[in-house]
């Protein structure tokens, strides 16, 4: 495994992702962010949603409006700014092509996702997201333990209480 620092390089092209967004959307408020990958970790992604669209979505099917306020595929903006994470999907690819056995990918993925969520927090942290949800989602994933656990480190009680009833839908 490489010694590259994921956390650095995530949080980085997040925040620059984050930055570009927001200038190319400034008539449009920006409800939530997101982070997404898949469950062979093979890729890493952004997504980002407005508060028109959500609005929009919401009216159109308001029997679903916790899926399409949390589930960052129904998002206005996905798989955007990608030339940022170049540098991070390059590792990725390079890292689990040098990988052997289930428990080493496991433990990759576990400090990848880990990675991801804690860029995510540093954002937080920062203030880069006052009046929106922020997520990180794994595409074909079963932990919704972790999930869970993600949404409640990156949002209010409040609002990871309402993914959480999402999910045990």
């Amino acid at each position: 495994m490489s010694d590259f620092d994921y956390l650095k390089n995530i949080e980085t092209a997040a925040r620059k992702a984050l930055n570009r967004i927001k200038s190319k959307h400034q008539g449009d408020e920006i409800c939530a962010f997101g982070l997404y990958s898949d469950d062979g970790s093979q890729t890493i992604c952004v997504a980002a949603n407005t508060k028109s669209f959500l609005c929009q979505q919401i009216t159109k099917h308001p029997e679903d409006a916790s899926y399409y306020k949390w589930m960052t595929p129904e998002w206005k903006m996905e798989n955007i700014e990608r030339d940022l994470f170049d540098d991070v999907q390059k590792h990725l690819s390079d890292d689990l092509s040098k990988i052997e056995s289930e428990q080493e990918f496991i433990k990759f993925q576990d400090r990848f996702f880990e990675a991801c969520v804690q860029a995510l927090e540093n954002l937080k942290r920062d203030g880069l997201f006052s009046n929106m949800i922020a997520m990180f989602m794994v595409i074909d994933y079963d932990n919704d333990k972790n999930l869970s656990s993600w949404a409640h480190r990156l949002n209010s009680t409040k609002e990871a209480e309402e993914f959480d009833a999402l999910l045990a839908e």
